[in-house]
C-alpha cells in the first residue's frame, strides 16, 4: 500500500468511528449528543488510530520510517477524518435535524455549568461563560463557519501529527565502513 492509500484508510476508519459516534449518540438522545460533543475532541481514539496507522506504515517501510514520511502519513490521515467530521456536521446540523442546534444547547449549557461547578468557578465566570456560548449559538451553523472550523482543526491536526511521527519514526542505522590497514 502506498503512503496515501494507507494514510487514507486510517484517516477513513477514524472518520466513520466519528459518523457512527455523532449520530448514534445523537439518536440515543440530547443528552448523549451533548455529552458527545463536549468530550469527542478530548478522547485520545483518533489520534491512537492514526498512531497505530504510522506503525503500520513504518512496518511496511522495513521498520524505518523518517520524520517526514511520519508526518506525511499522520497528516494525511489527519485531513481526511476533518472532510468526514465537516460533513457529517452539515449533514446532521442542516440537514438530517435542521433544529438541533436549538435543541442540544440547553444540554450543552448544563454540562458546561456542571463541569464548571466541579471546578469550583466562580458565579460570575459562569454566568459570562453562558453568556458566550448563547450568543456563539445564535448563528446557525453554515457552510461558511464548518470550512472555518476545518482550517482551525487542520492546525491542531497537523501539531497532533509531528506528535505522531516523533513517536513513530525510526532512522536507518548508519554503516561505517572502516577500512583495512594492508
Amino acid at each position: 500500500m502506498t503512503n496515501n492509500k494507507l494514510a487514507a484508510t486510517f484517516g477513513t476508519l477514524a472518520g466513520i468511528l466519528l459518523v457512527i459516534f455523532c449520530f448514534g449518540s445523537w439518536a440515543a438522545g440530547m443528552a448523549s449528543f451533548a455529552t458527545f460533543l463536549m468530550w469527542y475532541s478530548w478522547l485520545p481514539v483518533v489520534f491512537l488510530i492514526i498512531l497505530v496507522g504510522a506503525f503500520v506504515k513504518r512496518k511496511q517501510l522495513g521498520g524505518f520510517m523518517s520524520f517526514k514520511e511520519g508526518i506525511q502519513f499522520a497528516f494525511l490521515a489527519y485531513v481526511i477524518f476533518e472532510i468526514f467530521y465537516a460533513l457529517s456536521i452539515l449533514v446532521l446540523f442542516r440537514i438530517v435535524d435542521p433544529q438541533l442546534q436549538d435543541k442540544v444547547m440547553p444540554f450543552v449549557i448544563e454540562k458546561m455549568r456542571s463541569f464548571m461547578e466541579r471546578y469550583g468557578i466562580s458565579k460570575d465566570q459562569m454566568t459570562e461563560i453562558v453568556e458566550k456560548a448563547k450568543e456563539g449559538n445564535a448563528n446557525k451553523y453554515t457552510v461558511g463557519q464548518v470550512i472555518m472550523g476545518f482550517g482551525l482543526a487542520i492546525i491542531y491536526d497537523f501539531v497532533k501529527s509531528v506528535i505522531i511521527a516523533a513517536i513513530a519514526q525510526r532512522r536507518k542505522p548508519q554503516v561505517v565502513i572502516k577500512e583495512s590497514n594492508r
